[in-house]
Order: C-alpha cells, then structure tokens, then sequence
C-alpha cells in the first residue's frame, strides 16, 4: 500500500466525519467523497467509498475509473497477487481467487500475466461472462482486436438482450480501432441506447463522427459527454471548432481518467481554490470561493470552518460567531470549534463567554493546548493572574515546543515589572523558532524599557528583517530612533507602520488557533477596554514566515515555577522522522540534539543534508565546516561544502575544492561531471565541454554524461546538438520524465511543437503529478493555433497551481486572439492579482485597452512595463506599440498631452 501523507488526527476525524453527513444511497456523493480521502492519502477509506458507490450504481463508470485509479497507484493490486498467489499455491481450484489474480495482473499492466489465467478460468466456466469480458479488454490494449472481438462477441451470445453497455461500449472502440467506422458507430449507440449517462460512449462516439465530418453531431455528443464528466473537456478538441486530427481513440480515453473524477458541481473545486486563495492572502477571494463551496454542498462542516476562520482573521468577529456556532451545531464536541469561538469573543472583549468555551475546549480534550494558554490570557484580562500563569505553565507541560505560551508567559512578566524573567523567557523561545519576529520585537519592548537603545533598535531591526510587515516592529524602532533625535528616520517607521496597522496597540499577548492549513497570528490588547475595529488587520496579523518546526525547548529556570520536561531520544526521534518523510520535525529533533551534542557528526551531516535538500544553503554549508571540524577532511563533508558554494554562486571556492577533492579521487565520476557543470555555469564552455568528453570516455552510456552534454550545448545555442543527446539519454532510459520534459522544453522552444507535444504527452503517461507540463501542453497548442486545446491546457495548470500568475496571462492572449475580450479581461486581472508585476499581463493589459480603442489606456500600461524592465522584450515591444500608437492617436486628432499620458 502506498505510504499515507500525514494528517493530523483532527483533520483525519474530520474528513472521516463526511461520511455519516452525506446521503448513503447516492453513488455520485460516495465517489466524490473518495476523491476527497484520496487527496488527503486516506487511501483505504477511499477504496470503501467507491465500493460503495459502485454497489448502488453498478453502471456509475467514473467510481469504477477511480476505484481502479486508486488501487493500482497505491499498491492494491500488488498486494493482491502476492495474497492470491498463495492462495492459489494450496487451492489452485478457486476460481474466485484465480480471477482476482487476472484482474490484479490486467489493472497492473501486466497484461500477457493475465491471458493464462482468464483461460484456465473459461476451461473451467466457458460461460462466465466476466472472465470474456476482461479477456477481450487485455486483448483489446495489446492491440489484438481479433481476439478481443471474439472474446466480447462470445458475451453476446451468451447473454444475448441481457448485454452490458460497457460490452458495446468496448466493441465500438475495437470497431474504431480496425477503421470499421460504421459498426464503431452503431455500438456507440447501442451502448447510450441502454444507458444514456454512459459519459465514454458519448465522447467515443463524438470522436467517430468527427472523424467522418459530420462536425454538428460531433459537437452535440461531446457536449453531452462533458455534462456528464466534465474531465472529457481537457481531454481533446471541441470538434465542433475546427476539424478533428487523427488521434489514438484508446489514448484518449486513458488521458480522460489520468485524474480521478468528481461528479458535476462538485464542492472540491470550489475549495480546493479557496484554500490556494486564502494561503496567499486573498481573503475576499477566498471567501467568495468557500461560501460557493457551501451553496453546492450545505452543511460541510470543513467549509464552515474555513469561512469561520477568514472572518476571524479580517477581524469580523461577529460573523465568525455565527459561523463556528454552525459548525458546533454539526459538530458539537469539536474542541477547536469552541476554542477559537472563544477567541473571537475575546476579540469582542466578552471575556466571560470567551472564558466559558476556552473551558469548554478543554472538556472535550483536556490535552488542548491552544485553549490553556488562550484561557490564560483571558485569566489576566479579569485581573486573575495567578491563575493565567498557572494555565500557561499547563500548556508548557502538555507541549514543550509551544512557543507562544512562552511568549505570553514572557509578556506577563513584562507587565508586573519582572523584567529580567521576561527577558530570560524571550530568549528561549528562540531554542524554538530562533526566525520568530514577535518573540524579537518583545526582546526589544525589554531592552527599551531598561533603556538599552542600541540593543532594542537592533532587534526591532531583526523583527522588521523577518516579518517587513510587522507594524508592531516599526513602531518600537520609530519610537527608539527618537530617543536618538533620528527623527527623519523615526518619521519613515512610523509612516511605514501607518501604512500597514493604523491603529496602534503595544505590548499584545498572543491568542493560538489551530489552523488546517498556514499560521495564523491573533494578537489581543494588554488591557480590553475596547476593540479597535476600523483597520481590516488592526486585531490580527497574518504570520507571513516561513513555517518553521519546532523542537524541544528547556525547563524554565524560575523558583517555585520549575517545569519538568521528560528527557528525548532526539536522534532517533529525527531519524524516524526522515524515514517517515516529515523533514521538518526531523530539522526540529536534530536542532535540539545538536545543542548539547554538537560534535555528533552522524547528526550534523543529516542536518545539514536537510538544510540543503530545503535549499537552505548557508545554513547548510555552516553545518557542513562544523561536521569537518569534527571529522577533519572527510570526503563526503568537503563535497557538500562544495555543493553549498555552487548552490550560493561562491563557484571559485566550489571549482578549488572539488580540484582539490579530484587529485584525492581522480577516478571519482560524480566529482568530474560536477566540475564540468560548474564550468557551464561559468560559461567556460571550452573546458566543460573537454570534461564531459572525458565523462564520456569513462561511461558512453552514462545519464548524466549525456544530459549535461545536452545543458551545455543548449547554453551554447547549440540546440540541434542538445536536442540529439537528449534523444540519445531517451533511448537509454525511456521512463525519465525529466529527460522527456527538457526534450520537450526544447522542442517547444525550437518551434517543433508536434514533437514536443509528444514529448509533453509522454511526462505524463510515466508521471501524471508533473505539474509543469500542462501549461507547456498549452503553449504547444497555442503555437498550433488550437485555442481550444490550449485553454483547455491552460486550465488543467491552474487546476493544480491556482495561482500560477504566468498561465493567466498566457490563457489570456489565446482569448485576445480570438477575440474574446470579457475572458480576456478576467484572465489578466487575475495574473495581476497574484503577481503585480507580471510584465506579460501589463502588455496584453494595454493590448487589450488597444483593441478597445482606448489608446491613452493602452499607452499608461506599456509605459508600466517599459517603467519596470527596460530592456525585457515585452518592454521592447512595447516601446514599438507607443510609438505606433501615439503616431495612431495624432491621425486621429487626438494629441496626447503628458498629463494625460499619466493620468494627472
């Protein structure tokens, strides 16, 4: 069984929660209930769902698509025969056991496996309508369409009126396959005849009629099939745009099921975006994408969730009531529910009710450690002090790698004047996160308060260096700086702070929220006389750093207040971590064991391999010398040294170890092609290319030999020589999808856009999670004038990266080219949106405003880009584009004056 992706156990009991709210006799929710645990690596969960759905609907092809997508990409099948094999072993007899053996063997593509056993099955049953069935299929995808036609054919006169559609369904593209046109078509219909939801009959038989010209019903079926299963709309042309080119029927239907399928309206799509939405920072947008989620399936207690939370973080704290008492009404002992419905009444100063359902949190999971320091905070509000520092030291106890508990705990002692137990409490948190801008800017609130300027405006500088949109940090350094009279300078802070929170509160403690997804910063007043509401982010402050584990912290050292924290294995702990695939805890155990063990070399090297692999270089590189300080001229260290300085562009350095290295290793290979790719890096072409032929002396048939061949010769211009090697690494490993996907890069940039398109085609079939090859499809399409196909591939990329800003832009210059400005118009507010400086939007920005005959508009947004990237094309050509347009404007008698050109 593929290895399940980590999710917490609240979210696992959550998604697990769906089933008991969906309609059990509905198929269509069962199966899109499983793409929903697929997503999520719940894979087993996901299999019982789709069996479900294809009990209630035995005739619901998409649940058996996905049931059979799922089994074979998570190692079903493979435990399956290794069970059936056994089996067989002691009873070669059963024949239940024998076909589940074939069928395993066939959804494997072990095709010529699985003949043997189909037969021996139908010597046994020479009726058994099943064991025909899959044969012919086997048949049928080995291209023996002979074989396959007698295997169906025997279905139906054994079966005679009582046929399957997916019999007819299957002959039609036998049928297909042998040019027999007529016959495809009459089996086509024949199978929506019996079933006309059967969504690949409509689309198969689409592709038949385009293929005889008859274009309208071409057109009318394809729509019919995308209705059904709107996955067949990325899938190939719309017949009805322009003529359809010759393409593997076969193919076809297997591109349409790469993917698992959900039913029409599904509420995924809607979600999915909203969280891409939401984890940029578009909240509106977000929440836009989430309320329509809810409209096409109420009662989704995730999505209340969610619109829960968006609300909470644009300080509309009303409305996050209303919503987490939804989800308490679905979900009554939802800890987290009651917990951050706490929080928002707390935010309303209510800090009673605030207290009752922090408490009430607690009930439910006493272990909840949000709640414990969230009641503290509350705790101090009322005046209860004690108490707060007592519920804090509880949170400690329960999570030793919290860091806010001791960021409040800090904070509090600040406030009755302790100030040298506040500054000890600030400084270990960074043992925690040692990147934590809060924890800085506290550190800072100390130092000023003890009138240590120096030091506060140094780490104000470090919070602002972390976190530039930290308000909270400006105005501390604004403050600091005038106590210097740097009041130009203090001025900037303070203008910047203004510009970001406009209403200024100090000193805030920290409420916690257990997020699904990004960290989420929700800072309250010292005191709660009132809540300032004006600034959309006046209450909260979106954690914009990068998410950073956090390992095992300390005991405080504090009389009367000692916290005991059991001792760790932390190495076994990180290693376990890694064999799992959770790097970052792994990052967080060795951290910590590092601290007093830092002469571990097995630990420094793991360390700093994951430093690297994060593309974390420096902090690679200062593990790495730390680990050869340890072990004095270990190969292994000195060749990731040499890494990290070719990976932070310190290539001399690189070039003098790995030479120094080589005349330890001279017949080391690995070390040699690095050299080489450091000479084409700097552009010493002359010497690379004497290295790699000396690569390939050694190992003629060596990978690396030949793709770095193939990267040298591509920075040459040498594009046919690139081209060839790649073709040649090709041959040698037919699986790579890199090696397909560069050739294809290639291909595309050289103009042979059919070929590329099958190279593209190609990463696909070995790799369908390549997420980089559908905008590639699409640009080869648009260059071959197939808009149709290039939206349609456009659309497959966003699907996967909803904001990817480069596809917006390129999805619409297809819709300016046939003219479809509205589509246009929305796909390039989006590219700009996510990427305000997207120098290709900005042209086809003013392109657009061109068409429309709005050329002072058209002129303001070319200068934009000329304004940005001089010397980039699309300001190039855009200079040219002014130039016409102005001459353009003064025939028309319309002389643009400058203030006009500049909106003034």
């Amino acid at each position: 069984m593929k290895e399940e992706k980590h999710i917490s156990e609240r979210e696992k009991n959550i998604l697990l929660n769906f089933a008991t709210k969906i309609d059990p006799k509905d198929a269509g929710a069962h199966n899109n209930l499983a793409v929903v645990y697929y997503n999520k690596g719940l894979y087993r969960e996901a299999i019982e769902e789709l069996k479900k759905a294809v009990d209630i609907d035995p005739k619901f092809v998409l649940a058996k698509n996905n049931l059979e997508i799922i089994q074979k990409t998570t190692g079903v099948f493979d435990e399956t025969i290794m069970k059936c094999e056994e089996i067989l072993e002691k009873e070669p007899d059963n024949l239940d056991v024998r076909f589940k053996l074939a069928t395993a063997y066939k959804n494997t593509g072990k095709f010529l496996n699985s003949i043997p056993e189909f037969k021996k099955i139908l010597e046994k049953e020479p009726e058994n309508i099943d064991a025909h069935f899959q044969l012919g299929i086997v048949f049928k995808s080995l291209g023996l369409y002979d074989e396959a036609l007698e295997e169906l054919n025997s279905i139906l006169k054994f079966q005679d009126s009582d046929v399957s559609p997916l019999v007819h369904l299957n002959l039609g593209e036998v049928f297909y396959n042998k040019g027999l046109l007529e016959k495809s078509i009459t089996e086509f219909r024949t199978a929506i005849k019996q079933d006309d939801n059967l969504a690949e009959a409509h689309f198969l038989l689409g592709f038949v009629y385009g293929e005889k010209g008859w274009f309208a019903q071409a057109v009318e079926e394809t729509k019919k099939a995308i209705k059904l299963n709107p996955k067949f709309a990325r899938t190939h042309p719309n017949l009805g745009i322009s003529p359809p080119v010759k393409v593997d029927i076969i193919k076809a239907r297997e591109e349409a099921s790469e993917s698992l399928g959900i039913q029409p309206d599904s509420f995924l799509t809607h979600f999915n975006l909203g969280m891409a939405y939401r984890n940029k920072g578009f909240l509106n947008d977000a929440l836009k994408e989430f309320s329509k989620a809810d409209e096409v399936h109420p009662g989704q207690v995730m999505i209340h969730q969610q619109i829960a939370e968006l609300h909470l973080l644009k300080g509309e704290n009303e409305k996050s009531i209303e919503e987490y008492k939804k989800v308490l009404e679905i979900e009554p002992d939802s800890p987290k529910a009651c917990n951050d419905l706490g929080v928002a009444y707390h935010k309303l100063g209510k800090l009673q009710e605030a207290i009752d359902y922090y408490e009430k949190a607690l009930e439910i999971d006493s272990n909840y450690v949000m709640a414990y320091n969230n009641l503290a905070i509350a705790y101090f509000h009322i005046g209860e002090k004690e108490k707060g520092v007592e519920s804090l030291k509880s949170a400690i106890a329960l999570n030793d790698t919290y860091p806010d508990a001791f960021l409040n705990l800090g904070m509090m002692y600040f406030q009755e004047g302790r100030n040298e137990d506040a500054m000890r409490i600030f400084q270990k948190i960074f043992s925690i996160n040692e990147n934590y801008p809060v924890a800085y800017n506290n550190v800072g609130i100390v130092y000023l308060s003890q009138k240590k300027y120096d030091e506060a405006i140094k780490v104000f500088k470090k919070a602002i260096q972390l976190d530039p949109d930290y308000a909270e940090a400006h105005y501390n350094l604004s403050f600091t700086l005038s106590q210097f009279g740097r009041y130009e300078e203090a001025l900037q802070e303070t203008k910047r702070a203004l510009e970001i929170e406009p209403y200024y509160t100090s000193n805030r403690f920290k409420l916690g929220i257990d997020l699904y997804a990004d960290n989420l910063d929700v800072l309250v007043n010292k005191t709660l006389s009132r809540e300032s509401t004006p600034s959309e982010e006046s209450l909260f402050l979106i954690d914009m750093e990068k998410e950073m584990g956090l390992p095992n912290i300390f005991d405080v050292e504090k009389e009367e207040e000692e916290l005991v924290i059991a001792e760790k294995n932390y190495l076994e702990l990180a290693k376990e971590c890694v064999n799992r695939g959770d790097r970052k805890e792994a990052e967080n155990y060795l951290r910590e064991h590092i601290r007093t063990n830092d002469k571990d070399f097995e630990a420094l090297k793991l360390l700093g391999d994951l430093y690297y692999n994060k593309g974390l270089w420096g902090e690679a590189l200062a593990v790495f010398q730390k680990a050869n300080e340890v072990s004095p001229d270990n190969n292994e260290m000195l060749y990731g040294i040499a890494k990290c300085y070719r990976a932070m562009s310190r290539i001399n350095e690189a070039e003098d170890l790995v030479k120094d290295l080589l005349t330890k290793k001279p017949e080391d290979l690995e070390l040699l092609l690095f050299l080489g790719e450091l000479y084409v890096e700097e552009s010493r072409f002359k010497n690379a290319e004497d290295i790699f032929k000396e690569c390939y002396k050694r190992k003629s048939d060596g990978i690396k030999v030949l793709t770095n061949f193939a990267k040298l010769y591509e920075r040459e211009g040498k594009i046919k020589e690139a081209i060839s090697y790649l073709n040649d690494a090709k041959k040698l490993t037919p699986d790579s999808h890199q090696v397909h996907y560069d050739l294809g890069r290639l291909l595309l940039n050289s103009a042979h856009y059919e070929e590329a398109l099958d190279e593209f085609n190609r990463v696909l079939e070995i790799d369908g999670s390549n997420i980089f090859v559908y905008r590639h499809l699409g640009l080869c399409y648009k260059a071959l004038s197939k808009p149709d196909l290039a939206i349609s591939s456009f659309e497959m990329a966003i699907d996967v990266d909803p904001l990817d800003s480069e596809v917006f832009a390129e999805m619409a210059e297809v819709y300016i080219n046939r003219e479809d400005y509205i589509d246009a118009s929305e796909s390039l507010d989006k590219a700009l949106k996510i990427k305000k400086d997207n120098l290709k939007a900005l042209y086809l920005k003013g392109v657009l405003s061109a068409k429309k005959s709005n050329i002072l508009e058209a002129i303001r947004k070319w200068e934009e880009v000329v304004a940005i990237d001089p010397k980039n094309y699309y300001a190039e050509e855009a200079k040219k584009n002014i130039y016409v347009a102005q001459n353009w404007a003064k025939i028309l008698g319309k002389e643009i004056k400058q203030e006009e050109r500049f909106g003034f």
